[in-house]
């Protein structure tokens, strides 16, 4: 009896445990390798055994097949393209999976900058546009993308800066030179590194013994053996002082003292102290993923928030990447470990609406705004034609297939219906994290936003800050005053 009542047990102890092992597994995607989203899609990497090949594809943030592994290598998607390699060809493909450019190039870029390509036949660079055709011959020993309508190219080892007609701008009489990203190029001389602006003219003379692109407006530069970040008025506004440095994004920069790493903020200003092993990603929707010791000097990874809290439990297998719309993928066991992982920050917040009165240059304005953990948050659309006709206005863009709100100052703003309509009665709302990537002036800002109702909502202030608005506070009357005539101040 006994026996029997075991077998029993032990197979009803099978039934209750089926359902949670099959959860387990459903979680895992059923591929060696899956790279970081990219517009919605990340590459997956199929390989077959027996013919010793790997194949790549894309797959969706429901780990759905959207393209099927086929290609020997591809990249992330840009502006609605993806750069492939077929049997030692390279090309672009939409979406879908259809050949935008057809795989005739030996070598290509990896996305458009200012409508062109830049490809390679045998060993002579040039560009195309995205019907295909040359717009700039293949004559140049090599090339790099454009950016702020000027690429660099090399003719007889030597550098010469072109527009998109293919027009020389100017000489690059440097030993080394970059492309423009943020309107600068990082050149050298001898040893030594500087920046010129689009016009040729210098930000900085050569004089670092090592510097990188600008990347939200600063750009890191060594002297000796220590790392700061210069502005775009060439003033060092963090001093050299750190071993190592990564660029910033989401207003955070990486800085290694003591042989480890910390964050600090646009101000120079330590906001995580310098106590992890490596620093794995850039910061993507409020997260980054970094690596820490445990007791016997093993590194675990996981995911900080920007105050340093730690949202992933930390694990000796867990590897990752940056999040894309609200998801990454993650493996937790190296190949075939692999699943998407929503991000943690995205969880739903209580939104109240703001009680207090709005003035705009001394005028009454009704606007639906929201308090959210004890700080304003108001239409992106209704602030931008509030102060319209001002010069303190600025332009709202949405790029789609970007997912990117693109501000523009000193711009008029376009109305597109619906703004500065407050609906009455308002009553408390959930607000979702907002995944739109926020540029302002075509540099990516840390603008912190919220989705309520299927609406961008900013935080007044930051706004105000990047337009340099005058925002002021009356408690007496629980007022707030919106001043294009005044500066902005903390």
């Amino acid at each position: 009896m006994k026996k029997a009542l075991s077998l029993w047990l032990s197979i009803a102890l099978i039934v209750i445990m089926l359902p949670v092992a099959s959860v387990q597994a459903a979680k895992y995607l059923p591929y060696d390798m899956v790279g970081d989203f990219s517009e919605g899609l990340a590459w997956y990497v199929s390989y077959d055994e027996e013919s010793d090949v790997e194949r790549f594809g894309f797959l969706n943030t429901s780990g759905k097949v959207v393209i099927a592994a086929k290609y020997d290598w591809v990249g992330g998607f840009h502006d609605g393209l993806a750069a492939f390699e077929l049997n030692g060809k390279m090309g672009m493909i939409d979406k879908t999976g259809k050949e935008i450019i057809k795989p005739v190039y030996d070598v290509i870029d990896e996305q458009f900058m200012d409508g062109l390509l830049a490809v390679a036949q045998g060993e002579k660079w040039g560009y195309i546009n995205k019907e295909g055709k040359f717009v700039i011959e293949a004559t140049y020993d090599g090339a790099t993308r454009f950016g702020n309508g000027i690429a660099l190219v090399v003719v007889n080892d030597g550098y010469s800066f072109i527009d998109t007609t293919g027009k020389q701008v100017f000489e690059a009489n440097y030993d080394d030179a970059f492309e423009f990203i943020e309107g600068y190029s990082v050149v050298a001389s001898g040893e030594k590194w500087g920046f010129i602006d689009t016009t040729g003219k210098e930000l900085v003379a050569p004089k670092y013994d090592e510097a990188y692109a600008f990347q939200e407006g600063l750009a890191p530069v060594r002297t000796g053996n220590l790392w700061g970040f210069i502005d775009k008025t060439g003033n060092e506004v963090v001093k050299p002082q750190y071993e190592d440095v990564y660029g910033f994004s989401e207003g955070f920069a990486a800085v290694m003292k003591n042989g480890l790493w910390g964050f600090i903020d646009k101000n120079g200003k330590e906001v995580i102290k310098p106590k992890y092993a490596d620093v794995l990603s850039d910061f993507s929707e409020g997260l980054v993923l970094v690596s820490k010791y445990d007791k016997e000097q093993t590194p675990m990874q996981g995911y900080i928030d920007a105050t340093g809290k730690e949202v992933t439990k930390f694990d000796y297998d867990f590897t990752g990447g940056a999040f894309e719309g609200g998801y990454a993928a993650v493996s937790d066991g190296g190949f075939g470990t692999y699943y998407i992982m929503k991000n943690p920050l995205l969880a739903p917040v209580s939104a109240k609406p703001t009680a207090s009165k709005v003035m705009v240059n001394g005028k009454a304005v009704s606007f639906e705004a929201y308090n959210i953990g004890g700080s304003n948050y108001f239409k992106l659309r209704d602030l931008a034609l509030a102060v319209n006709g001002t010069d303190k206005n600025f332009e709202v863009g949405f790029d789609k297939a970007k997912n990117a709100v693109n501000l523009l100052a000193n711009k008029a703003y376009t109305p597109v219906g619906g703004e500065l309509v407050a609906s009455g009665g308002q009553t408390g709302k959930s607000a979702a994290p907002s995944v739109s990537k926020i540029y302002v002036d075509g540099v990516q800002a840390p603008l912190k936003a919220y989705n309520i109702g299927g609406n961008n909502y900013f935080k007044l202030r930051d706004i105000a800050k990047a337009f340099n608005i005058g925002i002021t506070f009356d408690a007496s009357t629980s007022t707030i005053g919106i001043d294009t005539s005044l500066s902005y101040t903390e």
